[in-house]
């Protein structure tokens, strides 16, 4: 949902985000199952809800000795917007969108197999539609005042996902669309990418 003023943001370490969304090949080997809906090993996971996707990281950071972490909500803007302006960093408008993820307009009703798009100027793929991505910070409104490493905390108890799904309307994949849920809520269009900050 647009609904918060644009603001500067600076981001003062580098990190590294995943290219692909996780997959249900992935999912499988670190945790043991397979919660999806729409079943595929190279489809990304869903059904994880926001402590699954935590548990997941922390196997990931003993298993490879890296941070592995979900992104911050100003991380996940970032890497998706890869340095446009645009609605999305493919451009502006459904046409545009159509070129970089899967939304109710292409997908069939159902998740899609990673990679099958062409990717944001970053080389990152499904960075709109496809799955909602989880994000480490907590719903909160957002000031106009510049800031420097945002992670939101508040006393509102649900979460930050971005990027709209394989069943949202076009509006719900900008780049600048906000949604929020429960930490615990496992849906069929919520999954996630992992990052780590280099330190």
């Amino acid at each position: 949902m647009k609904d918060n003023p644009q603001h500067r943001v600076t981001i003062s370490k580098g990190f590294w985000m995943g290219i692909f969304p996780v997959t249900q090949a992935q999912w499988q080997a670190v945790m043991g199952y397979n919660p999806s809906k729409f079943r595929g090993d190279d489809r990304p996971v869903e059904m994880v809800s926001r402590l699954d996707c935590q548990e997941f990281c922390q196997k990931m950071a003993k298993l490879t000795d890296k941070p592995i972490r979900l992104p911050t909500e100003a991380e996940w803007e970032y890497a998706c917007r890869a340095g446009t302006t645009s609605e999305y960093w493919s451009g502006n408008g459904a046409d545009a969108l159509k070129k970089a993820g899967w939304f109710d307009g292409n997908s069939g009703k159902e998740t899609k197999p990673i990679g099958k798009l062409a990717p944001n100027p970053w080389g990152l793929y499904d960075i709109h539609g496809n799955v909602w991505e989880w994000c480490s910070d907590w719903y909160g409104l957002l000031t106009i005042e510049n800031q420097i490493d945002p992670e939101k905390r508040s006393n509102v108890h649900t979460v930050l996902l971005r990027g709209g799904g394989w069943d949202s309307d076009p509006d719900y994949c900008l780049a600048a669309c906000r949604f929020r849920s429960s930490p615990d809520s496992r849906v069929f269009s919520f999954g996630f990418r992992v990052c780590f900050r280099l330190d």
